[in-house]
């Protein structure tokens, strides 16, 4: 059996043949561009993420196609601001390496989102001690996160953390999906902290979800989240709530389906927490169906 999905192979390039309303191409290698390109065609590939940015039309549906190894090279400034809506940023396989790599070379987030309609799939990220490797500024609507590394070479403090630097500010629409969170996360997998209704968090795979850490925390009085689903959570040690968990004041979120084990031994505590009035169908731990704790 092959154990690749067609997206390893295709490099999520279904995303660009599949939307009829697909605007400009534009090709970024962070080992061999150069921002002097054109960035039009795979043989002129621009170097920087920034620059091929620049190239993009907000609203236009434009495809950034990432190949190569961007890295830490060339970029103006880090974390990289995600600026137009409706771009999409799409990493193909290269060589050995199922993602191209983005790793903030010093304690920083790699992407700043700031525009929306964002899509980020097929990329692999690390990122700075103090922070996550994708974050969020202002009001940011239907960001699309899919089939992407997060701190499974080296580490950060969260993976996405969907907050802003306004308050009563909302993240909505969201799907992050089939992503692979790594051990070298410090801190959270997926942190919401601020409102973030009708976003979809479902099929991603978190290994060892870090002692003090949650894999999916909703950590603001007020938020809501639309649904959790069928994720997998394998956790450091048993503490209340390491899996997912909502604090006082969270409510209408839909959880069900999620699995979580910390090995070969009983889960000495429930890794789910909620302390709001959120809905909860069928999660497991270890191999038991479990109800989460509310305290």
């Amino acid at each position: 059996m092959n154990p690749k999905l067609p997206w390893w192979y295709g490099g999520n390039m279904v995303s660009v043949m599949n939307n009829p309303a697909a605007g400009n191409i534009f090709y970024m290698d962070g080992t061999n561009g150069l921002d002097t390109n054109a960035g039009t065609s795979p043989d002129v590939p621009v170097l920087t993420l920034t620059y091929a940015l620049s190239l993009c039309a907000a609203g236009n549906n434009d495809y950034i196609v990432v190949l190569g190894n961007p890295g830490d090279a060339g970029e103006a400034a880090w974390p990289i601001p995600i600026n137009k809506s409706k771009v999409h940023i799409i990493g193909t396989p290269f060589q050995a390496a199922p993602s191209p790599l983005f790793d903030a070379p010093a304690d920083t987030a790699c992407f700043d989102i700031t525009a929306s309609n964002v899509e980020i799939a097929g990329l692999e990220f690390s990122c700075g001690a103090s922070y996550a490797c994708i974050e969020t500024s202002g009001t940011i609507w239907k960001g699309h996160i899919h089939h992407n590394f997060f701190n499974w070479q080296s580490g950060g403090q969260d993976a996405i953390q969907l907050s802003n630097n306004t308050d009563n500010a909302d993240c909505p629409h969201w799907w992050i999906h089939d992503n692979r969170f790594g051990a070298f996360t410090t801190q959270h997998g997926i942190h919401i902290a601020y409102n973030s209704t009708r976003t979809i968090i479902e099929r991603n795979f978190f290994l060892d979800v870090a002692s003090g850490g949650i894999g999916v925390y909703v950590d603001q009085a007020g938020a809501a989240v639309g649904a959790i689903l069928d994720n997998t959570f394998t956790v450091a040690d048993s503490a209340t709530g390491e899996a997912i968990t909502f604090i006082a004041g969270t409510a209408g979120c839909t959880i069900a389906g999620n699995r979580t084990s910390e090995g070969v031994v009983a889960m000495g505590n429930v890794p789910y927490r909620d302390l709001g009035a959120n809905n909860w169908g069928l999660n497991y731990y270890d191999i038991q169906a479990i109800m989460p704790v509310t305290v």
